[in-house]
């Protein structure tokens, strides 16, 4: 069962330059895809293919990066990259089990993204950084929603740390107030004024009298 997503261009043959020739094969030409119980079935992109047995495959080609991806989430596939598109001659072999991912493109345009080794099976839980610089996050919510129904795993995006914060309790004494004591002020002692005695005139001596006879 194939479920193709909107915008997506889906041929039931081999993708063009394409040496195959044998039947029950298809090819995403641009968009994205899911293909479900497809036992022996050969999925091609013009930049890699990937040949299926009974698995859970979701397979996204953006032909602006020349990128394929290739997400299994059940069962096992072979992926191989294209080198070089105007031959289309294919590199080794890349062994995906269940719950690997692998993006590859054309030699010219290979380079990693995100810290993300190219043309490497890689742990889906590591995803994450590669959907959101791709910018397919509503091809990723629908293609969730697809896992869930059909009962497969999908992967969770990790949760970030909560930072611990720390409080510094306010103190719990309740200050007392300050008594301010007026200073009482000091009576400077008033000054006793000393009574300067009087003095006592001493009488002068008695005019002379003189006596006529």
């Amino acid at each position: 069962m194939v479920y193709i997503f909107q915008d997506t261009g889906l041929a039931k043959k081999a993708c063009p330059r394409s040496s195959y020739t044998g039947g029950n094969t298809s090819c995403v030409e641009e968009g994205s895809a899911v293909f479900r119980d497809c036992s022996q079935h050969l999925i091609m992109t013009p930049s890699g293919e990937a040949l299926v047995t009974g698995s859970w495959l979701w397979v996204v080609y953006l032909p602006d990066r020349q990128l394929s991806l290739f997400v299994l989430l059940d069962g096992q596939a072979t992926v191989r990259p294209v080198l070089t598109m105007a031959d289309r001659q294919l590199g080794g072999d890349i062994v995906l089990n269940a719950q690997y991912f692998v993006y590859t493109s054309p030699d010219d345009r290979q380079g990693n993204i995100r810290g993300l080794p190219f043309r490497t099976a890689l742990p889906v839980q590591q995803i994450f950084p590669l959907l959101e610089e791709l910018g397919i996050q509503d091809w990723v919510g629908r293609t969730r929603d697809r896992a869930h129904a059909d009962q497969v795993s999908w992967p969770e995006p990790p949760t970030a740390t909560p930072t611990a914060t720390f409080q510094v309790p306010r103190s719990t004494l309740t200050p007392t107030s300050t008594r301010t004591v007026t200073p009482t002020p000091t009576r400077t002692p008033t000054r006793t004024p000393t009574r300067t005695p009087t003095r006592t005139p001493t009488p002068s001596p008695p005019d002379l009298v003189v006596d006529t006879l």
